[in-house]
């Protein structure tokens, strides 16, 4: 038994005929037979190889779990996906590895899957790894008992099954069971009485010589462990007292492969540092991290940080991103000279806390953008908060809360403060995904530092914006099941034109609005809610004027506030609204899960992309609990 460096293979698939299901998107292909087929490899040289079709041999898992579908086995960017494995079988009665793709919705894959329906693109390949073979040296061939497909493409031309180069940044360990070594092992437990034709005086040289090729075989083998756990630390940049810890500790192959996956994980994703940090005593690493971060930040949006006086800042700022990756490098003492541009990004994301640094500029400047925006309808909602995503349900309060008189020995009256049955709010969550590729590292690209945040944060506060205008523009029914603004709510003005005759009728209006059981609410308006097209004429009947007579004193000075919203697209009609955070009557609410308020950002290095994926999520939800707070004159 030994272990070897291989690449991963690729092979001719086949689409099956009339499989292509035009609705539903979907094709299916047999990506896998038994079939001998002529291969070549440093190690191995010229041999044939036989995969095993067998529920035993094929690992599933990746396929079932969603595997890619690539254009030409394009793995560098997202672009290259076309589709996506949704399930992979045997067909036992023809020993078939099948598998059923289903196609992306995307405009520009479009003129591939037409292509496909008409019989043009005929050819695929699907790529996979060999954990295990068997190998028969009489016939020359070697049998893949262990075997994992990773991904499926469609190809212009089939895989060449005859060539094959080495990338060594790209092997996996691949473990040979020798079928001689087995044969002989049984023959050497074998005994004078299993076998009465053989003489005492035969067995014994027999056993002898068998039992010093089993231990000479034994230390190969070890030689072999050692050597491939050994490689593979290296090769993941691990340092050498990993590798001495699995090795003394007898690790198997298998097992110290999850090891160096699950430790390349764990340093690529450890938590990330605090940007703002300028702790008294930090030690220097942490002081290097804050530089480094603050200089792509200056570099990538100028004016975004003062560095004066920061003298390790300005160093980092006048960086690449690729010398940046080789800063960190150098900083783990590891040697990159022979390394390729390409090579060293992913070294550096694999071994350094290159990826850490990145994720926190792209947040900083995220947050920079997402913070920086002014959000008019904070201003007219109320923030609710919410533990989790359960359904919430609100309280109300049915009319003013007054004090009573308590007689000697009197018992204290419930106030009607009440559960609103009808007033819900459920959280849901939202997000969108960026990758920082290593090209895009390797070509400096700014862009995903400063455009790319821009583009993420004004994305999440348009789209909650939009949430919440839409209750108002669309007059969202209210809990009690009628529209916001509705005649029964007394709250929809005689359409009229903006004016202090018009505005004073609004006003009285929501002074006169009661709770269900008749209590005044006293309800008075702060804000006047107007689109673009009413704003001059707004400010000037809320400006304060310089008046000689009392008639001439604008009543409205000094008591309301003019918001605009290019949200609101009818260009005549206009709102008053309650201050909804000193109002004791609801309107419109809206809620983040507890300490999430806005963007949550995520990020992970993705191997089969080679990219840094940076996420953004948002836990939110917006809805109508009340309408004594709002009035609206549809404009005339």
């Amino acid at each position: 038994m030994k272990s070897i460096p291989t690449n991963a293979h690729h092979i001719r698939a086949a689409i099956v005929s009339n499989s292509f299901n035009k609705e539903n998107r979907t094709v299916e292909v047999v990506f896998a037979t038994e079939t001998p087929v002529a291969r070549y490899s440093w190690d191995l040289g010229t041999y044939s190889e036989i995969l095993e079709i067998s529920k035993n041999a094929i690992d599933f898992s990746r396929l079932k779990a969603g595997a890619p579908v690539l254009n030409a086995h394009s793995s560098y960017s997202l672009n290259g996906i076309i589709g996506v494995v949704e399930d992979a079988w045997i067909d036992e009665q023809k020993r078939e590895a099948c598998a059923r793709l289903r196609f992306s919705n995307r405009e520009d894959i479009q003129p591939i899957i037409d292509d496909i329906e008409a019989g043009i693109i005929r050819n695929v390949s699907a790529g996979y790894f060999v954990d295990e073979y068997q190998e028969n040296t009489k016939e020359k061939t070697y049998r893949a008992t262990k075997w994992t497909p990773a991904e499926i493409s469609f190809v212009p031309v089939p895989a060449d099954h005859n060539s094959g180069v080495r990338d060594s940044q790209n092997l996996h360990l691949t473990t040979i069971i020798n079928d001689n070594l087995m044969d002989t092992q049984e023959r050497a437990t074998e005994t004078p009485a299993n076998n009465p034709a053989q003489s005492a005086s035969a067995v014994a040289p027999a056993t002898t010589l068998d039992e010093q090729f089993v231990r000479s075989s034994a230390v190969q083998e070890e030689r072999n462990r050692v050597a491939a756990i050994t490689d593979a630390c290296q090769r993941a940049g691990l340092p050498a007292e990993f590798s001495n810890k699995l090795i003394s500790e007898g690790t198997s192959l298998d097992n110290a492969r999850a090891a160096i996956i699950d430790k390349i994980a764990e340093n690529a994703n450890k938590p990330p540092v605090t940007q703002n940090a300028r702790v008294s005593g930090a030690d220097e690493e942490t002081q290097t991290r804050n530089a480094i971060v603050e200089g792509l930040m200056e570099r990538s949006n100028p004016g975004s940080v003062d560095l004066k006086g920061n003298e390790k800042a300005r160093r980092y700022a006048n960086m690449r991103m690729l010398d940046l990756a080789k800063d960190r490098l150098r900083a783990k003492g590891e040697n990159f000279d022979l390394l390729s541009e390409q090579e060293i990004i992913r070294r550096a994301w694999a071994t350094t806390d290159y990826p850490t640094l990145l994720t926190s500029t792209f947040d900083r400047s995220l947050r920079r953008f997402y913070e920086g925006s002014v959000n008019e309808w904070k201003w007219i909602a109320r923030r609710e908060s919410a533990n989790d995503f359960r359904e919430k349900t609100g309280i109300t309060v049915d009319g003013a809360v007054t004090f009573e008189e308590i007689p000697e020995g009197g018992v204290y009256r419930e106030t009607p403060v009440l559960m609103h049955e009808d007033q819900k709010i459920k959280l849901r969550k939202y997000g969108r995904k960026y990758s920082i590729t290593d090209i895009a590292l390797i070509n400096d690209d700014l862009g995903v530092f400063s455009r790319m945040p821009q583009i993420l944060a004004l994305g999440a506060q348009q789209f909650q914006s939009e949430a919440v205008w839409a209750l108002i523009t669309s007059n969202a029914k209210a809990p009690d099941g009628t529209a916001l603004f509705h005649a029964s709510h007394k709250n929809l003005g005689t359409a009229a034109v903006l004016s202090e005759a018009s505005l004073s009728a609004g006003r009285t209006a929501m002074r006169r609005q009661t709770s269900p059981a008749g209590h005044r609410l006293g309800v008075r308006p702060k804000y006047l809610l107007v689109p673009p097209e009413l704003e001059t004429a707004a400010e000037k009947i809320v400006s304060a004027v310089l008046a000689n007579t009392t008639g001439d004193v604008n009543v409205f000075a000094n008591k309301l506030q003019v918001v605009v919203s290019d949200a609101l697209t009818d260009p005549k009609a206009w709102y008053l609204v309650a201050d909804p955070a000193t109002s004791v009557i609801d309107g419109l609410v809206y809620a983040y899960l507890n300490g999430q308020e806005g963007l949550k950002t995520e990020s992970r290095i993705n191997w089969e992309t080679d990219a840094l994926e940076v996420k953004g999520s948002l836990a939110f939800a917006t809805a109508v609990w009340g309408y004594q707070g709002w009035y609206k004159n549809p404009g005339a």
